[in-house]
């Protein structure tokens, strides 16, 4: 239901930091998650460094990245059941204590460093899926959970920004294993810090409900959600592919960190505009919105013909980027049980790295035979194509996640009265 509906006024990022309560969480779940991009391109620069091979340093990266796909879930599951702070200050100790096992096994026992590297993935402590169910439980109306999904989305953006920096200057003055460290360092001190904050400890826990091993993937809305998320990292896998293909083919290799950083920039300022906005229509029907303008801005890029224009383009485009994160993180708390919610989000990593994969993947197969322009023009297609998918099924994204608890409840009854039933006649048989 929009806040028109309702008849109150749009909270907004002002209102929302007004809130002393919030301050405290976002300012350690930022902490907890901004050097997350450190640790793992410096894994692949210490790796490569110490075994003279960036072969070596994709497996390492890639047991690294299965470790966080496989295990997260499972982990902010504990989360659900057992609160933010059992869950978080364990992992936020386990991961620095796993990270030091695989910096110290190289460059002898790489079976060994793999092993470290895949349990490391999975130990990362499942701060955004945290923080996200906490907004999704803990703020009661829609406008403070959009301004506080909207700031995930601006943050997001930050993270890719601030995690390199912070990575090149510590190699300046150090090397690339103590940058992993100093980073796995900082994760846990923004992971216990967000357990003991006030939010933190009041976050109900809910290890006395009963449970069953699909979770928040009971919920057939939220599946097909996963599905248009993980269509959309698709697009966005072939996009960060073509990128440094494009600066690359316009003269500057180089010029693709900067092209990141247009994207980046221009996403932001989407996210800003996105969370002081004020909309009547409700989130499911932006959601379409959100989809097209994302295909759109993929489109334009294909039109470049150098690296200004490319960021330009690439700035132009990218605004659509956050408030569409947003719409989705917002659906997912609407959709996801309540119960579940920390564990819907890791599941949204899941779907996003997925798709982010076989995205990049399809990409690195055009890019020989058909250069980047095509490239740019596939992943739009595809945005497209998720655009009416979306369109299609949205209604379903306004259904209460109660209405399919029930129906499953339903189900389970209707189940065991047959049951019930064959038991008896049976009975009369004998």
């Amino acid at each position: 239901m929009s806040d028109t509906e309702n008849g109150q006024k749009s909270a907004g990022f002002a209102a929302f930091f007004r809130n002393p309560d919030v301050r405290a969480p976002v300012v350690w779940s930022a902490l907890g998650r901004m050097p997350l991009y450190l640790v793992s391109l410096g894994l692949v620069l210490y790796v490569a460094d110490r075994t003279g091979s960036y072969a070596t340093a994709g497996l390492v990266l890639a047991a690294y990245t299965v470790g966080g796909a496989a295990f997260g879930p499972f982990i902010a599951r504990e989360v659900d059941r057992r609160g933010q702070r059992i869950v978080l200050p364990i992992t936020g100790v386990l991961f620095p204590v796993l990270l030091v096992g695989l910096v110290y096994s190289l460059p002898d026992r790489i079976g060994v460093t793999l092993v470290w590297a895949l349990l490391a993935g999975g130990a990362i402590p499942p701060v955004s899926g945290a923080i996200r169910a906490l907004w999704g439980t803990w703020l009661t109306k829609e406008s403070e959970r959009q301004a506080a999904y909207a700031m995930e989305a601006v943050l997001a953006e930050v993270f890719v920004i601030t995690g390199p920096l912070l990575l090149s200057l510590l190699i300046a003055y150090f090397s690339a294993g103590t940058a992993i460290l100093v980073g796995a360092v900082i994760a846990c001190l923004g992971a216990v810090g967000l357990s003991f904050t006030k939010a933190g400890r009041e976050l109900a826990v809910t290890g006395d409900v009963k449970r069953d091993w699909a979770g928040p993937l009971r919920s057939r809305s939220l599946v097909l959600l996963f599905v248009v998320l993980a269509g959309c990292t698709f697009a966005l896998g072939m996009f960060n592919l073509a990128v440094p293909a494009a600066a690359e083919d316009y003269g500057s290799a180089n010029a693709a960190g900067v092209l990141y950083a247009c994207s980046g920039i221009g996403s932001a300022l989407g996210g800003v505009w996105y969370g002081r906005r004020k909309f009547t229509a409700p989130v499911e029907h932006q959601l379409t919105w959100g989809l097209l303008a994302f295909a759109v801005g993929l489109g334009i890029a294909a039109l470049a013909w150098d690296n200004w224009s490319l960021g330009v383009a690439l700035a132009v485009g990218g605004v659509s980027i956050a408030p569409l994160s947003a719409m989705e993180f917002m659906l997912v708390g609407r959709l996801a049980p309540k119960r579940t919610l920390a564990e819907a989000f890791t599941w949204v990593m899941t779907a996003n790295a997925i798709g982010m994969a076989a995205g990049s993947q399809v990409a690195g197969l055009m890019a020989e035979p058909l250069g980047t322009s095509a490239i740019f023009g596939t992943a739009a297609v595809a945005a497209l194509a998720v655009t009416v998918f979306g369109h299609l099924v949205r209604d379903r994204f306004g259904e209460p996640p109660a209405a399919e608890e029930d129906e499953a409840a339903a189900e389970a009854e209707e189940s065991g009265t047959e049951a019930e039933e064959a038991a008896e006649a049976k009975d009369d048989r004998t």
